[in-house]
């Protein structure tokens, strides 16, 4: 790495104005050598792909720490092949501008050099193993003796002797030039000695044992070497500690990204993005990983603070070329001389402005620093908010694609982040909302303006519940167009509640209008009456012809109440109280209504009576609803009987729903669904029958009760309910048509309940009941069916799709035999059933000859077919109790049970024979024969474990390829008695 000593000069020279920068920064610029042309990037990456790791640690302790990312790499993107190169720095600077290796680990400062000089860019970034969880950020720490305490900022420590890894170490050397410069400090400059040690390690050791003053390491070192037992963190002082929220680990610096992976230039685009996916999906248990020492990948970070960072530092391209200044005065010594003339002028008429000028500059700069700062602990606060908020979180690009989802959205959805981003979000929207939630999204994006819009989305428990988008532009300090923020609430109850409220007011409004209240207004000075239009039809009068008078509505009221409506009226006019009371009023068609009448008494400054306002309601029903009461309280009995059975049947429907959602097996809904049915009465009999394989007919599970007359075993057909896809009852057609799996069904209720699942019938219910039920009880009887047919419904679906993604993940989808994983979890067991019963176990392991020929040569089509036919053949003629798996590639493996070598031989020669003769063609051209090599191991004898027993098979199968292919060798054998298959 360069000298910092002209950096230092620079920012010296800086306080007395610009000419002398200038010139300088021209002459340099001038005299700077043109780059050296770059070799063109290898254009076929199908052989090995070279991974060059930092080893900072020495070459093994990198292979050691990163070559199983190789191993598993070579897993997952066969037949591609990578490989791991340790190297240090300048290899690994000179490696990538030859383009001699094609992906790149190293520190984060070391691969911003390389991006700068356009020979890298990132593709993923490391997640370190936490105390709290994972970390994708880092920084520097400065340690010394603990009886050092009085070295608290980086401006302390001039003078001292100081040791550092290595000045290409971001962590340990380039973060520190940072902070230092900050407070005033030159470290080229300004330290007694600087010494490097090639390991972070050593330079903690080093400080403890006095051969350095002060020591910079990579953050997180010194508790990790606090953990291994190493040293005491009480034995040392941090200087210029700070805090970073959410990080666990003493920093003295700010925090950067962690070690990114990067591709060469000219990498093609496909191989980064096939390394990225099976990186993304590295589990945090994997060997990789626990050897990485790394809680896995995750999508390339930030790094422009990195580049901030060596901008101010001047730091890789950043960095000048240093000048002496012999050189300077041998070439240009007279118009240096000029220059100097004119800066010594310049200076002296601008002293003053410069002097200003510096104590802006300085105040701009420590503004800057703080803003920075403020910036940077904005942002960790923000991913820790974010992550704890219950809101849900989302962000995006100026490309309209989602990059960031918080931990509630995730758990809201139950998709991963990776499923999120870009577009993914969009597939959890409801379909009838999709377009008009996308076309609000578009809109309001490219207008650059907030939104808001309301759409169902879809909930990890397969659910759509309502949800309030808010968007807002993110704009940048310099006002430039950075994406969106949003934040989502879950408003599905408040959703149900503004439904609920509004069809409350509409029944409020409806009932207003059927209740008929009328408004009244009486001046007592003119005996003035006025009332709302509602009179009209209250008191049956004719249009346009109210009541004027309080004499005039007097006249209409029964004789019977008019006496006491004067008396109430002089009681309220008298000051005793407001008036209230119900009376009758003559109708001119003869009927009579009942009226409410509420009203207040409107007085003047002295208490004299000047108006009465009031309302009447026509209370006419209310009177009916009196007289209907008691028949209303004798009904309520029989409701409250009714509801303590409702709610004693959803207490047990609650009970097996809990009970139904732990089952695993279909045995176990069998028993629990007949126990409910019996508990809940549920008629006096009936029959839970389920779905044999497809259209092959019902087969009754369990029964309750008397369940005589009714067949265990019948077809789709014979039931009108699976037919029409619905609740069937015989007794509701004319003439009744009774379905043929019931007999003597003519003096019951009877009901057929079909448990039907998106079109395909899984199951049906069928109750029976005395044909002298109520109606009520009856009733009953048809919704408890329909509860419990939809729990049904759902515990026998998820049953069934457990078994179908089980089935799935133990299968190779293109051959239909095992995978690699049932073996790995079979093998073992078999090999404990065979040792228990004392049998032995046949293993074998074929391999296609010449594959590699079929797929050069016709195409891997015709390869994917060679592999199909074989393990066709394979499967078709082993026995039942035998076990077929593609082992990988064109390597499949035959487990045989009970199997003597011998016979596993004699078995293997046969389908060898159905191989070589079988016609395998592709578009419509025959391949030539196919032939396999295999090899053979026996357990116990060649193996008591699986990885002993399938190498000792492989190594029969190596034998057997070398002597010539197309033939079976037994392991423990000797070469010569491989047996050709042929």
């Amino acid at each position: 790495m360069r000298s910092l000593a002209l950096t230092g000069y620079l920012r010296r020279i800086t306080l007395f104005g610009w000419p002398p920068v200038f010139l300088l920064s021209v002459g340099l610029a001038w005299a700077a050598p043109g780059a050296p042309p770059v070799p063109a990037p290898p254009s076929d990456l199908e052989g090995t792909v070279r991974i060059a790791v930092l080893a900072y640690r020495g070459a093994d302790h990198a292979r050691k720490h990163w070559g199983p990312h190789a191993d598993y790499l070579n897993g997952q993107l066969a037949p591609r092949h990578f490989e791991v190169v340790p190297m240090s720095y300048a290899e690994m600077t000179g490696a990538v501008q030859r383009r001699e290796v094609q992906l790149v680990i190293t520190n984060t400062g070391h691969y911003t050099e390389m991006e700068l000089a356009g020979n890298l860019s990132r593709i993923a970034t490391r997640l370190m193993v936490g105390p709290n969880g994972p970390l994708d950020r880092f920084g520097g720490t400065v340690v010394t003796r603990a009886e050092n305490s009085r070295l608290n900022r980086y401006a302390d420590l001039k003078g001292l002797r100081l040791m550092v890894p290595d000045k290409s170490s971001l962590g340990g050397w380039q973060v520190h030039l940072r902070e230092a410069l900050d407070q005033g400090l030159v470290l080229e400059e300004d330290m007694a000695q600087i010494s490097e040690t090639k390991n972070h390690e050593k330079v903690v050791e080093g400080v403890l044992s006095g051969q350095a003053d002060v020591g910079f390491v990579r953050s997180d070192l010194v508790e990790s070497m606090a953990a291994d037992g190493r040293i005491r963190l009480s034995d040392l002082h941090i200087v210029n500690q700070k805090q970073a929220l959410g990080y666990p680990y003493l920093l003295s610096t700010r925090l950067y990204p962690e070690w990114p992976l990067a591709r060469v230039s000219g990498v093609p685009d496909q191989l980064a993005k096939d390394v990225l996916i099976s990186l993304l999906a590295l589990p945090s248990d994997h060997t990789a990983a626990l050897a990485a020492g790394i809680q896995g990948w995750t999508l390339p970070q930030n790094y422009q603070s990195v580049h901030d960072l060596f901008r101010e530092a001047r730091l890789g391209p950043y960095a000048n070329v240093p000048v002496r200044f012999t050189d300077l005065l041998v070439g240009y010594a007279i118009p240096l001389a000029v220059v100097g003339l004119a800066i010594i002028l310049a200076l002296a008429s601008t002293a003053s402005y410069v002097l200003r000028a510096n104590h802006s500059l300085k105040g701009e700069i420590r503004r800057r620093q703080e803003a920075e700062q403020r910036q940077e602990e904005s942002d960790s606060r923000f991913r820790d908010l974010t992550e704890h908020l219950p809101s849900l979180i989302w962000m995006a690009g100026p490309d309209k694609l989602c990059t960031y989802f918080n931990r509630a959205w995730l758990e809201f959805t139950g998709r991963t982040l990776e499923q999120e981003l870009g577009n993914g979000w969009a597939e959890g929207v409801h379909p009838d909302d999709l377009a008009r939630c996308i076309a609000t999204y578009e809109a309001a994006f490219d207008a650059r303006r907030p939104f808001e819009m309301k759409y169902r989305l879809r909930h990890a428990n397969g659910d759509y519940r309502w949800i309030i988008d808010a968007g807002t532009p993110r704009l940048g300090p310099d006002g430039q167009f950075r994406g969106y923020f949003g934040h989502c609430l879950d408003v599905t109850e408040m959703q149900r509640l503004t439904e609920a409220l509004s069809a409350g007011r509409e029944r409020y409004a409806l009932a207003q209008r059927a209740a008929h209240i009328v408004s009244l207004d009486l001046d007592l000075a003119s005996g003035r009456l006025q009332f709302s239009e509602e009179i009209e039809p209250m008191l049956g009068l004719a249009p346009g012809n109210p009541l004027r008078t309080l004499e005039a509505f007097l006249a209409r009221v029964h004789p019977d109440d008019r006496t006491t409506v004067e008396r109430v009226l002089e009681e309220a006019l008298a000051g005793t109280g407001n008036l209230s009371l119900e009376l009758r009023v003559a109708r001119p068609d003869g009927g009579e209504r009942w009226l409410a009448v509420t009203g207040e008494v409107v007085r003047n400054t002295g208490q004299e009576p000047v108006r009465l306002l009031g309302i009447l309601q026509d209370v006419t029903d209310r009177r009916q609803a009196d007289e209907n009461l008691r028949q209303s309280n004798e009904k309520l009995s029989d409701s409250l009987a009714a509801l303590r059975v409702h709610t004693r049947d959803l207490t047990r429907i609650n009970e097996m729903n809990e009970l139904l959602q732990t089952c695993v097996r279909e045995e176990e809904v069998h028993r629990i669904f007949s126990h409910v049915a019996q508990s809940l009465e549920l008629g006096n009999g009936g029959m839970l029958a389920l779905a044999k394989p497809p259209r092959r007919g019902m087969q009754g599970v369990s029964t309750w009760g008397d369940s005589t007359g009714m067949d265990t075993a019948f077809a789709l057909d014979d039931c009108w309910g699976i037919r029409r896809g619905q609740a069937y009852e015989p007794g509701q057609t004319r003439p009744p048509l009774h379905c043929s799996h019931l007999h003597a069904t003519g003096e019951q209720h009877c009901l057929c309940q079909p448990l039907v699942v998106q079109g395909e019938t899984l199951g049906l219910i069928t109750v029976r009941a005395p044909l002298d039920s109520s109606e009520t009880a009856w009733q009953r009887i048809r919704q408890l069916t329909v509860t419990l047919g939809e729990a049904l419904k759902l515990a026998l679906s998820n049953i069934r799709l457990r078994e179908a993604l089980r089935e799935q993940a133990t299968r190779d989808p293109l051959t239909s035999l095992f995978n690699r994983r049932y073996l790995d979890e079979t093998l073992p067991r078999e090999l404990h059933a065979s040792a228990r019963e004392n049998h032995p176990l046949a293993l074998a392991i074929l391999d296609i000859d010449h594959f590699k020929n079929f797929n050069d040569t016709w195409g891997h089509e015709a390869g994917d077919q060679v592999l199909i036919e074989v393990s066709r053949i394979l499967r078709d003629h082993l026995r039942a109790s035998d076990i077929a798996c593609r082992y990988g590639g064109e390597e499949l493996v035959a487990v045989m049970p009970g199997a003597e070598l011998e016979e596993a031989r004699d078995r293997l020669q046969r389908i060898a024979d159905l191989v070589r003769h079988a016609q395998v063609h592709t578009q419509d051209r025959a391949l030539p024969p196919v032939t396999f090599s295999a090899g053979i191991a026996l357990a116990p004898q060649h193996g008591k474990d699986a990885d002993t027993l399938l190498r000792a098979a492989d190594q029969a199968l190596y034998a057997a390829k070398q002597a010539g292919r197309d033939r079976i060798f037994l392991a423990g054998a000797k070469p010569d008695s491989a047996d050709p298959l042929r």
